[in-house]
């Protein structure tokens, strides 16, 4: 499995919105893009599936970040949704106030 015909929409602190393309946990990203990515745990029992929030983080490049990402494996995270953002100051600012505002349970740095 790879990318998933789905996104995930989720807001900042300023109430702005990101959509996020969905991945499977095990996709390679073969362009080095970067942006702002979540992990989460897809429910896929239900109808549509469901997604529970666990980590936010930036990437320089996709394409080698998860290569050996520590929060892998943990919590039942299957999915990475992928926001693309080219510049770093935009993606740090992203990241953190998208952490804020959800506050996902995996970013202890952060809370």
């Amino acid at each position: 499995m790879s990318k998933l015909n789905a996104s995930l929409n989720y807001k900042d602190e300023q109430n702005n919105e990101y959509e996020f393309e969905l991945y499977s946990i095990d996709h390679e990203f073969l362009k080095s893009w970067g942006g702002v990515y979540v992990f989460t745990k897809r429910d896929s029992t239900k109808s549509p599936a469901t997604h529970s929030l666990k980590y936010i983080g930036k990437a320089k490049s996709f394409d080698t970040r998860f290569d050996s990402h520590d929060k892998i494996g943990t919590s039942g995270i299957n999915c990475i949704g992928i926001c693309k953002v080219t510049e770093e100051s935009k993606r740090i600012a992203i990241e953190t106030s998208l952490i804020k505002k959800n506050k996902p349970p995996l970013n202890t740095q952060h809370t």
